[in-house]
């Protein structure tokens, strides 16, 4: 080919293939452009049609390419842009796959752009429709997951990055048995935590920027001690999960009451908390206390100490405190 090329009809222009043009190639055609494949232009590519412009297939353009047309612009696959790729369309602008700009890809269509699939860009992509120009987004659909933190303290919990909602139910601890005394006079069991529930919702109750969860697991109520005279135990400590930070005040259950009457006008077993159904999920605090001094499960009270002649036997304490957290879309 020479330095410059420049072909012209006034009814159509049809290049079933072309190969290298080494330095500039110019194309017009009144009513439509068509190329069914081309493959090197070095230099400039210059494509102008009033009706419509169709590109069946081009692989490389090293330097420039500027494409218009006035009704459509369809381009079913393009491959590879080195420098600069612009493409402007009056009605519709229509690129079904193209993989990739190591530059900068201006694209624009006055009555609406649609993009069906495109791999990889570098630097650069803007996009603009005078109509509308949507961009959809969802996460991969992913299975729900539920942590506990059953280990008394402090910790956080992390949100999954690909969560919408996160169910949070907090369980207090269990209060401790009364211990036993002389007379054999038996302790009274204690009393089990209390639940308490929340659904948030990212982006709503708290920012989608937000990473964390501030956990509390309380601390069991402590046993009473047994004696010649009873013991009463410890209540149990409060539950709690919060992300004051990113305005979410949180939720606290509270700890179960230590026992401090004997069995005589109480039960000498400790006492658990119902199982929780929330959001169609399952929240099992553990068994109570039983027997003489038998500890509590989480959340659930100790059971009293037996009393004997002239002393009784320690108590079992209470239960930790639970705290779950369920995330999903």
């Amino acid at each position: 080919m020479p330095a410059e090329l420049a072909i012209a009809a006034a009814g159509a222009v049809d290049l079933t293939a072309s190969q290298i043009e080494p330095r500039m190639l110019q194309l017009v055609g009144a009513p439509e452009l068509v190329l069914a494949a081309s493959q090197i232009e070095p230099r400039d590519l210059d494509l102008t049609a009033t009706a419509g412009l169709n590109l069946a297939a081009s692989e490389r353009y090293e330097t420039g390419l500027d494409l218009s047309a006035a009704a459509s612009l369809n381009m079913p696959a393009i491959a590879r842009m080195l420098t600069a790729l612009g493409l402007t369309a009056a009605t519709d602008l229509t690129m079904s796959a193209y993989e990739r700009q190591l530059r900068g890809l201006p694209i624009s269509a006055t009555a609406s752009l649609t993009l069906a699939a495109f791999a990889r860009m570098f630097t650069t992509t803007s996009l603009t429709a005078t109509a509308s120009l949507a961009i959809s987004a969802a996460f991969p659909a992913t299975a729900a997951t539920t942590t506990l933190f059953a280990t008394p303290g402090t910790t956080t919990y992390t949100i999954p990055w690909w969560c919408r909602y996160i169910d949070v139910v907090v369980l207090g601890a269990g209060g401790g048995g009364m211990g036993g005394g002389g007379s054999f006079i038996a302790g009274g069991g204690g009393y089990g935590g209390t639940f308490a529930t929340a659904t948030l919702e990212r982006g709503v109750h708290i920012p989608w920027t937000a990473t964390t969860i501030n956990i509390t697991v309380a601390a069991a109520g402590s046993a009473g001690s047994g004696g010649v005279i009873t013991g009463n135990g410890g209540t149990g400590g409060a539950s709690a999960a919060s992300a004051a930070l990113v305005g979410w005040s949180g939720i606290t259950g509270a700890g179960g009451a230590g026992a401090t009457a004997a069995a005589v006008a109480s039960q000498q077993n400790g006492r658990a908390p119902s199982t929780l159904t929330y959001n169609g999920q399952l929240y099992v605090p553990g068994a109570a206390g039983t027997g003489n001094g038998g500890a509590g499960g989480p959340g659930s009270g100790g059971a009293g100490g037996n009393g004997g002649p002239f002393s009784g036997s320690k108590a079992g304490a209470g239960g930790p405190g639970s705290v779950w957290c369920r995330a999903y879309q």
